[in-house]
Order: structure tokens, then sequence, then C-alpha cells
């Protein structure tokens, strides 16, 4: 008889386990999973390709010339994508030197311009747009560093592929030299 109580108590706390492991088995689990997206640069993509000016001739008054770049040649992207970012595209010119003689004359006589607007916008409701803030649209003189295109604070947190054409005058003092001058444009965004 203790043997038949024994068995009973053995066979009913097995049951109970089972019972229990079932119970465990079968209850909701969770899985979590993470996935990281990093933050990518805020970058000239492209410089504005651009023809050269039409040959002038030594003149005893002021001449000056514009030219445009190729359409939407200059593209720069804000792939940070967080908000309250800032960028400001700035240009910078040399002085005109032609290299044999050393004769120069001044950067102030290079000027660049925006071609309106705000370069090429792509759709506001996409991920994609040229952003919230000021494009030039007249002719910057080139003596400093301009700032030539800029977004202010912008609350959304979009990545942004901006594309726009700018222009180039150029204004020959009166009497300049001969000779075949050369400068160069530096572009910067940060």
């Amino acid at each position: 008889m203790k043997n038949k109580k024994l068995v009973s108590l053995v066979a009913a706390g097995a049951l109970l386990a089972n019972l229990a492991l079932v119970a465990a088995v079968s209850a909701d689990t969770n899985t979590t999973m993470d996935q990281e997206i990093s933050a990518g640069t805020l970058a000239i993509d492209t410089l504005p390709t651009v023809s050269s000016w039409d040959d002038l001739g030594v003149s005893l008054t002021s001449q000056s010339q514009s030219v445009d770049a190729a359409g939407g040649s200059l593209q720069f992207s804000d792939m940070r994508a967080q908000r309250n970012t800032t960028y400001a595209l700035a240009t910078k010119a040399t002085h005109f030197l032609d290299i044999p003689s050393g004769v120069t004359f001044d950067a102030s006589n290079i000027a660049i311009y925006g071609n309106g607007g705000e370069g090429t916008i792509n759709d506001r409701a996409s991920s994609t747009k040229c952003g919230e803030g000021e494009t030039r649209s007249s002719y910057l003189t080139q003596a400093t560093t301009n700032k030539w295109l800029y977004r202010d604070t912008d609350s959304e947190s979009r990545a942004m592929d901006c594309q726009a054409t700018p222009g180039f005058e150029i204004s020959i003092p009166a009497q300049q030299s001969s000779g075949n001058y050369t400068t160069t444009i530096t572009w910067s965004i940060a």
C-alpha cells in the first residue's frame, strides 16, 4: 500500500511538473530588436561646370561680362537628417593672376550669383528638399568670403539634396594689362 501511495504521489508530482512546464512554455514572450541609423554628412557633391568667358581686348574703359554654369551643376547634400541643423555654403575667389607676368587684378572684380529661388527644390513632402533659408539672387563680389546659400535652423529632420546654377560676372578694369588671367574659386560648406 505504501508503494501505491508513493507511486501515486510521484505520478501526481510528475503531472504537476508537466503542467507547470506547459504553462511556462505557452506564456507570451517578446523579442526586442534595435536598428541604428547613422547620421550622414554635409557635403558638396559636385562643383559647378563653367565655360570660359569670351576673349576681351585691352580697353580705355572698364568692361564686364557674365557666364552661367551648367544647369544644376552645383550640388550639395545634407544627410545629417537631424533637427535644428544649419548650413552655410560659402564662396571665396583669389585675385586674378597672369602667371607669366605676375600682373594681377583684384578678386572683387568677380561676382557670383544664384539663379533665384532655392536652387532646384524637390518635392517638400518627400525626404529631399533644398532647405529653408536664403538663396542669393543677386551678384556678390568676391573680395571676402561670402555666405552664398544657407539654411537657418530647420525644425524638420530631413535629408536634403540641393542643386543650384550659379552665374559668374567679371569686371575688367579700364586699361588692364593684357594677359591670361586666372582665379580660383573655393566652395565650402559648414
